[in-house]
C-alpha cells in the first residue's frame, strides 16, 4: 500500500468521523508500528511525539482531488480531516486491500485513538514508545 491508500483506509476506519491532526498522526504511527510489515511513513520525534509532515501533504493532495475534506484554516490546530462522499468509495477500496485482521485492528485502533483526550493519547504513545518523547514540548 502507498501513503495515500493508508490514509484513505484510516479515514474509512473512522466510520465517517473526522480526525484531529494529533489523532491522524498517532493512528497512522500506531498502525504502522503494530500491524504493517513495511514502513510507509517516516515518523520522527517531534513536539507531541511521532510525526511525519508527509501525512499533511498527502491529505492536502487528496483534498485537491476531492477525496478528503479539510475543515478549518491552514496551520490551525483546529483542523479536521474526513472523507468526502467522492472519497468514500476509494477509501473503502483502500481498506479492503488490508487483510481482515488488519482492517479490524485499524477500526479498533481508530476508535481507541478518537476516544482519548489529547494528553492521554500523547501520554500513551510516550509510555509505549519513550524514544518518541525526545523532542517533545509536551510534559503532561
Amino acid at each position: 500500500m502507498n501513503q495515500k491508500e493508508i490514509l484513505l483506509a484510516s479515514l474509512a476506519a473512522s466510520r465517517g468521523e473526522p480526525y484531529q491532526p494529533v489523532q491522524i498522526q498517532k493512528l497512522i504511527f500506531l498502525f504502522q508500528e503494530k500491524a504493517l510489515k513495511e514502513k510507509i511513513f517516516n515518523f520522527t520525534p517531534y513536539d507531541y511525539g511521532p510525526f511525519d509532515s508527509k501525512i499533511y501533504i498527502e491529505l492536502e493532495e487528496l483534498a485537491q482531488v476531492g477525496s478528503v475534506e479539510i475543515i478549518g484554516q491552514p496551520f490551525s490546530k483546529l483542523r479536521l480531516y474526513g472523507l468526502t462522499p467522492k472519497g468514500e468509495k476509494s477509501a473503502k477500496e483502500a481498506l479492503d486491500k488490508l487483510s481482515s485482521r488488519e482492517q479490524e485492528f485499524l477500526i479498533r485502533l481508530s476508535t481507541w485513538v478518537k476516544s482519548l483526550p489529547f494528553a492521554q493519547l500523547v501520554g500513551a504513545i510516550y509510555k509505549e514508545y519513550p524514544a518518541m518523547r525526545e523532542n517533545s514540548v509536551f510534559r503532561g
